[in-house]
């Protein structure tokens, strides 16, 4: 059995006592109505002639702030230390003894463990479920649609034999290849369409920079020997589309099937 003064103490401090596995697991219901009728035992600080040594009022340790004096501990429960209203940089309010004040044995109403907790736990951070990063979530559907035959882009990918390399099976590897996306607006882009998922072969390119660099794309040379595909041609000579397919058929643009890098 745990101590009643024990339990009375971490029920002040709001943090749960150890118990022994063989004991009762804590229920936080059942703790929550424990602190209620045991906070009546506590001597209000303006029903006692009890004199603070140490003002701690507005002073703060850690995210707590303290407000002001609460109350004493009666005597036969506890050592009759004092008990301070506190205020958390998180906006919930905390009754501590001025003893764990003082030691730093509390800093928070319990947020900061838990951050902590959260931390400790996370081995990258882009991958909760909520809010997954676009880094991360580029790195899963690659891996998706090259290993998963059940995803529709696999026929162009796995089904035509592309791979992610070893290395990138890892994502922190990978992010440490390449790196943060410049902008939300950059996927990841194979410089060869042909070749594998690896460090000498990715990017993060726009939409616009991938649609120049697919199979499909059409790429046209002027005469003096200048290569790009239609679109590209368009924003160069502030043409619309059809204006260049025009100037194709007049022969003042030549369809060319070389690859070019960009």
């Amino acid at each position: 059995m745990i101590h009643f003064a024990t339990f009375l103490t971490c029920l002040i401090m709001a943090t749960p006592p150890a118990v022994s596995s063989s004991a009762m697991a804590f229920n936080p219901l059942h703790a929550y109505i424990m602190k209620e009728a045991i906070l009546k035992l506590v001597v209000p600080a303006s029903e006692s002639n009890k004199v603070v040594r140490k003002d701690l009022t507005g002073k703060k340790f850690g995210r707590l702030e303290v407000l002001r004096l609460y109350g004493w501990l009666a005597s036969r429960l506890g050592d009759g230390t004092s008990i301070w209203e506190c205020q958390c940089a998180c906006g919930n309010k905390k009754l501590v003894r001025s003893i764990c004040l003082t030691r730093g044995a509390n800093v928070s109403c319990g947020c900061y463990q838990s951050e902590c907790r959260i931390t400790n736990s996370t081995k990258h951070g882009h991958a909760r479920k909520c809010n997954r990063s676009g880094e991360y979530s580029s790195w899963a559907r690659m891996r998706d649609r090259c290993s998963n035959p059940k995803t529709e882009r696999y026929p162009h990918y796995g089904g035509r034999g592309i791979k992610v390399c070893e290395r990138w099976l890892d994502f922190e590897l990978f992010l440490s290849d390449m790196g943060n996306k410049p902008t939300p607006k950059h996927s990841i882009d194979r410089i060869d369409n042909d070749g594998n998922y690896e460090p000498s072969n990715c990017r993060w390119a726009t939409a616009l920079e991938q649609q120049s660099n697919t199979k499909r794309s059409v790429k046209l040379m002027d005469h003096n020997g200048k290569v790009m595909i239609l679109t590209s041609w368009a924003r160069y000579l502030h043409r619309d589309p059809g204006t260049i397919r025009r100037m194709v058929s007049r022969g003042e643009l030549i369809q060319v099937n070389q690859r070019i890098d960009i």
